[in-house]
Formats: C-alpha cells, sequence, structure tokens
C-alpha cells in the first residue's frame, strides 16, 4: 500500500475513535451548603478553617449521574443540575454543613466505544460525571 493510501486510512481511522460523548454544565451555585475543591473553607469572618482546625469531618458524600447526548454532544438530553441535587441530597443525609476536598471526574460511557457506529449524529453518547467530597461540621 502506498504512504499516501495508509496515511488517509490513518487519518479516516482516527477521525472515527472520537465523536461519540455528551456535555453539561455544572454549576456550584445550585449548592445548598458551602464547598471548595481545596482543604479549606472559610468562616463568617473569612477566616480559612481546615479538618482539625475548625471543622470535623463527620462523612465521605459521593453523587453519580450519567449525562447524555446527540449529535455529537451537541443536543444535551439531561438535567444538568441532577448531580447537584443529588449531591444535596447526600449532604443532608449526614448532616454535615459543608463540605471540602471536592473532586470531580468524569469518564466515559461504553457506549462511545462503539467505533463504527459512533460516527453516526443520532448515535447517543454518555458520560459518568461523579462528584466527591469530604462532609464537615464547625467543630474540632
Amino acid at each position: 500500500m502506498r504512504p499516501v493510501k495508509k496515511t488517509l486510512l490513518g487519518v479516516c481511522a482516527t477521525a472515527m475513535l472520537a465523536c461519540a460523548g455528551s456535555k453539561g454544565n455544572l454549576r456550584l451555585d445550585q449548592l445548598e451548603y458551602p464547598a471548595s475543591f481545596s482543604g479549606y473553607i472559610y468562616d463568617e469572618k473569612q477566616q480559612p478553617l481546615r479538618i482539625g482546625g475548625g471543622v470535623k469531618k463527620v462523612g465521605e458524600v459521593t453523587a453519580s449521574k450519567r449525562v447524555w447526548a446527540m449529535l455529537y454532544g451537541q443536543a444535551v438530553l439531561s438535567d444538568d443540575s441532577a448531580l447537584i441535587r443529588e449531591f444535596n441530597d447526600e449532604m443532608r443525609k449526614t448532616g454535615a454543613t459543608g463540605a471540602v476536598n471536592l473532586q470531580l471526574e468524569s469518564s466515559a460511557c461504553l457506549l462511545n466505544h462503539f467505533f463504527i457506529l459512533n460516527i453516526l449524529p443520532f448515535w447517543p453518547g454518555c458520560t459518568v460525571l461523579e462528584l466527591r467530597g469530604d462532609a464537615i461540621v464547625k467543630g474540632n
């Protein structure tokens, strides 16, 4: 096979690998609790508090949702606020007043790896979003 044909074949194969997916908007202003992606949170006097230094960890909170889209991620089929609502519900169960050390993980679903079908615009794509953090209350 000529080098030009091999290159063209490689470009076409690569283009078909990553067409499926999804997108969403994570809005932390919908959280019902003060939260931080760092290990610190601020009190009413704007003083930093950390676990063992003003706040106590009461548990770990995790929320996970699948977001769906079609048309190469442009037609969103999921509710963006579902993940935050679930996180708020989990926080409520712990009795916490805030969260620190938040982490957001995004991973592709198995459905995104059907390499021939995912080039079709009506093939749905999905992403699993997981939000987790340490639930805290004031006090040592």
